[in-house]
């Protein structure tokens, strides 16, 4: 044996955690041959005064469980006969080569290595010194013998083999299928928070306001588009209601609050609404006017003979101003009459 190391050789130094001095070293080559992807054990040096605390075992098991869960075969042979005793003890991951006893322990002229003379070329074989060597591989805690042809040899994910070479792989999440798109539920309004009334009379269909009640939201102007002006609305050819198939007229946006009173009969509300300049101006266009007088008739038909005649009596005894002279008013209290 010589103490040069191979330039190929991968090795490891453990130190001494507090003082930071050397206490073992490890190397490792690749061993060739058949068995692709192979290393050898090289070097396994352990200073004298930390020797017989089995740290040489110790580091060899573990270089060799950490080529072995790689997919790497480890070989090894040692002339020491305390760390070949130990390799062929019961329940050891090292296994005997093909080529030694049940024990590991071979014959082996001194220099002779991989099939090969080293510095013995010309010697003798009968002047070359024979000694004893085990020789073994390392099969893992899993007890996976290595590829005998050229085929690789596979990763080991065998957990008493990750906890030998202390190696946790990275949990792999499973593979989840997609949940289901649940489609989100459409909130649901009671008739209290329906404020807006379709202009259009006998329609009766509510919805929620926006905060400006003047400004109509997209959903209210398609329901008028689609159910009230649905041939203006195809012909048009936009999507949801524009100003050309749905105009201001139409949607009479001023009328909010009146529409509201007459919806919910509410007497003081709708006196109220009668006596606001700003719902019924002096300049409130005549179709406008006639919308709502149909509309108010609409409300008044759809009650029952005597809450029409009490709605009646008390919106008229609720008004307090004058409401002649304005567009609508007229005919709006020609209804009520």
């Amino acid at each position: 044996l010589k103490g040069t190391l191979a330039s190929c050789a991968t090795c490891m130094l453990v130190r001494e955690p507090r003082s930071g001095l050397p206490v073992a070293f490890h190397a490792s080559i690749p061993q060739p041959g058949r068995i692709r992807r192979a290393w050898r054990e090289h070097r396994l040096v352990v200073l004298p005064r930390w020797q017989g605390l089995k740290i040489g075992p110790m580091l060899s098991n573990l270089m060799a469980a950490r080529f072995h869960v790689f997919g790497m075969p480890f070989y090894s042979t040692t002339a020491h006969p305390r760390l070949g005793a130990c390799r062929s003890s019961e329940g050891s991951p090292w296994k005997p080569c093909n080529s030694s006893g049940a024990d590991g322990k071979r014959s082996s002229l001194a220099g002779q290595g991989m099939g090969f003379d080293k510095e013995q070329k010309s010697m003798p074989e009968a002047d070359a010194k024979l000694r004893q060597v085990y020789s073994h591989r390392y099969d893992g805690a899993c007890g996976r013998p290595p590829p005998t042809g050229g085929e690789d040899c596979k990763q080991c994910a065998h957990e008493r083999c990750l906890l030998a070479a202390q190696i946790a792989w990275p949990e792999v999440p499973p593979v989840l299928e997609d949940p289901p798109v649940e489609k989100p539920k459409r909130q649901k309004y009671s008739d209290d928070q329906k404020t807006w009334v379709c202009p259009m009379a006998g329609c009766g269909h509510r919805m929620v306001a926006n905060a400006k009640v003047t400004l109509y939201s997209a959903g209210q102007v398609a329901h008028i588009a689609h159910h009230h002006r649905h041939e203006e609305h195809q012909k048009c050819g936009c999507s949801h209601g524009c100003p050309k198939c749905v105009p201001a007229s139409a949607k009479d946006a001023s009328g909010f609050h009146f529409r509201l009173a007459a919806a919910n009969k509410d007497a003081r509300a709708l006196s109220e609404a009668f006596s606001s300049s700003d719902i019924f101006p002096l300049d409130l266009p005549a179709e406008v006017a006639a919308a709502r007088v149909a509309f108010f008739q609409a409300q008044i038909n759809a009650m029952d003979c005597e809450a029409r005649e009490s709605f009646k009596h008390d919106v008229l005894s609720s008004l307090q101003a004058e409401i002649s002279g304005r567009p609508g008013l007229q005919e709006l209290m020609a209804v009520l009459a």
